[in-house]
């Protein structure tokens, strides 16, 4: 009887110590997938201001009779994503709608 019981409460604490490590692993996870999704953003902001310059130097092209090439790299958008398929509560509903709006708009940018 002693030994059930003991190998009851090994199992519980085996549960236990699981779902801490569990809990550990997605905070974790989280936490670096909100500071991906900053370093992300930060990119895209030297980026569209790279874009700006581009723009202006085609235009300048396009003032002076020449075609030139405004081919860029585009947007990264791979933390927004995995974000989405990973941890989709992670974010609230208003910073979905944010993101998604932007990564949108960035995507037609690339596009174009």
């Amino acid at each position: 009887m002693l030994e059930g019981l003991w190998t009851i409460i090994c199992v519980f604490i085996g549960y236990g110590l699981n779902e801490i490590t569990q809990w550990g692993k997605e905070k974790r996870l989280n936490n670096t997938l909100r500071n991906s999704l900053m370093e992300e953003l930060k990119t895209i902001v030297r980026l569209i201001t790279s874009r700006r310059g581009v723009i202006k130097q085609a235009l300048k092209a396009l003032e002076d009779t020449n075609i030139m090439n405004t081919s860029c790299t585009h947007f990264p958008d791979h933390i927004y994503r995995r974000i989405l398929e990973v941890a989709p509560n992670l974010l609230s509903n208003a910073e979905k709608d944010c993101l998604h709006l932007l990564y949108e708009r960035l995507r037609i940018a690339d596009q174009t």
